[in-house]
């Protein structure tokens, strides 16, 4: 993680914070049952993440699904010129869906019917009308270093370098706070969790004093005692 070298890091033990998160995927196949997307960020196979589906026509569907599969697929080159992974994956829809998804899934099966090639056609028609795909979630991360400036935290989400993450830091109390993604590795001890640089923004005179406060106790405990 890069942070001013002016800022002493801290190693923290049994530090969790949480970490909320959304991010927009294109919709590539969609059924009653599930949907298939692609998008800049690894989803965690298993996980249940809220979603919210929005049609060109203004038709707005939020539910949920828990994702089946994930697989990274290759890169794209970003706008900064930078390679940025693409991810593919399968997710199964939760429960009973809105009357809203009703609404699109009678208007693409007419779509369908209307097609010698049904199943090519409703995947074209799906493509088109579901455009829009924001996920949502929220996930625990493990506190690895703290400065008053960052950290650094190992967490199984994968955010961009650059991108705005909000978080909850339970210090001596939970402390609300953004941050840009300054670095991402993968973690040497587990493929599936990533190492992420973090530094903090926007920072407000009472957070920053509770961040010092915090890292001072640190130091206390670190120091030997006096006789």
């Amino acid at each position: 993680m890069h942070l001013p070298r002016q800022q002493r890091r801290h190693r923290i033990a049994d530090l969790h914070g949480t970490i909320q998160f959304a991010h927009p995927a294109v919709v590539l196949d969609l059924s009653r049952s599930g949907i298939a997307v692609e998008s800049g960020e690894r989803l965690v196979p298993g996980r249940i993440y809220p979603l919210q589906l929005e049609g060109q026509d203004g038709l707005l569907i939020t539910t949920s699904a828990r994702v089946v599969w994930c697989k990274f697929t290759g890169t794209v080159q970003n706008e900064d010129g930078e390679a940025a992974p693409v991810y593919r994956a399968g997710l199964e829809f939760q429960g009973a869906l809105p009357e809203a998804a009703s609404l699109l899934f009678e208007r693409l099966e007419e779509s369908a019917a209307e097609d010698l090639d049904t199943n090519l056609r409703a995947r074209h028609k799906m493509s088109d009308l579901a455009s829009t795909l924001l996920l949502r979630g929220q996930s625990t991360f493990d506190v690895r270093t703290l400065s008053r400036s960052g950290m650094g935290a190992e967490m199984e989400y994968s955010p961009r370098v650059g991108s705005m993450l909000e978080f909850v830091l339970p210090l001596d109390e939970p402390l609300e706070l953004r941050g840009r993604v300054a670095d991402v590795n993968p973690a040497a001890e587990n493929p599936t969790r990533f190492l992420v640089g973090i530094e903090f923004v926007s920072v407000s005179s009472l957070a920053q004093g509770q961040i010092d406060r915090y890292l001072e106790s640190l130091k206390a405990k670190l120091t030997p005692s006096q006789p």
